[in-house]
């Protein structure tokens, strides 16, 4: 039977490095990505058992002799799992779980219980009291307990990667934030100038009308004489800066309403 189909698991899906979920059992057992994973147990040759299980994952194995050692290396470190033998000298595998999971920076990490003398059902029930996820029986089936530890690394780097799409996200909210009131003080800008346009457009739109009015009634009325030459001219000087300075406004105004939103522009075919 496969290691997945003896835990019960038909099918379990996880999170690739490219970002696609594939069944488990179609992958290389380090495909999903790398992980730390702490080891606890005061027997050196039971670190070197379980290293060697595990070494074809390919995740970062922390090695502890000690719970004080566990611990230690859980304030400096942040781990996927830890593997924790339950009959330590000193502090025991339960003492050391009570106070993991006393800590805020550490009791979400999930403990998985290996024992080769706590084997009746009231401690198996401490153990889960204390916090356990699993709780093994030595002698340990390598395949199974490499597939537990993909479940669990996968559990925790597919955690990893939603904190930090959702760290994207809250920044990705907060740039847009930003941008939207950049282009609503914008726009609110330009709303103003094209208002104060206006004003100043209409202010200087009816003098300019008079003058232009005024140049125009001179030169019909005046007469085409060699002495009123100069006077004609001057009029119809003053008749044209007052239509081009008309125009000028006029134009100002149309590229500020464009600017503004206001004012489609319409292409024709030449």
């Amino acid at each position: 039977m496969a290691p997945l189909q003896a835990l019960g698991i038909e099918t379990l899906r996880v999170l690739t490095p490219t970002g696609e979920m594939e069944p488990l059992g179609d992958l290389p057992l380090h495909a999903a990505g790398r992980a730390r994973v702490l080891v606890v147990d005061d027997h050196p040759p039971n670190l070197l058992a379980v290293e060697a299980i595990l070494e074809p994952l390919g995740h970062r194995l922390v090695m502890a002799s000690s719970g004080q050692e566990a611990l230690r290396h859980l304030l400096d470190e942040d781990f996927a799992l830890i593997l924790l033998d339950v009959q330590m000298a000193g502090m025991d595998g339960f003492e050391t779980a009570a106070l993991i999971k006393g800590l805020e920076r550490t009791r979400h990490i999930p403990i998985m219980f290996l024992t080769a003398v706590n084997r009746d059902a009231e401690q198996i029930y401490r153990g889960y009291r204390e916090g356990a996820v699993d709780y093994l029986l030595k002698p340990i089936e390598p395949e199974a307990l490499r597939a537990k530890v993909t479940v669990f690394v996968n559990l925790h780097l597919q955690s990893e990667q939603i904190k930090r799409q959702a760290a994207q996200l809250i920044e990705n909210a907060a740039l847009y934030e930003e941008e939207r009131r950049g282009r609503a003080s914008a726009e609110a800008a330009i709303r103003a100038r094209e208002d104060a346009l206006a004003v100043v457009s209409h202010d200087l739109r009816n003098p300019l009308s008079t003058i232009s009015m005024a140049a125009t009634l001179m030169l019909e009325t005046m007469p085409t004489t060699e002495a009123n030459s100069l006077n004609r001219r001057s009029a119809a000087t003053i008749q044209r800066v007052a239509m081009k300075m008309a125009g000028m406004l006029s134009d100002l105004l149309e590229v500020s309403r464009i600017e503004a939103g206001r004012l489609a522009l319409k292409c024709e075919p030449h």
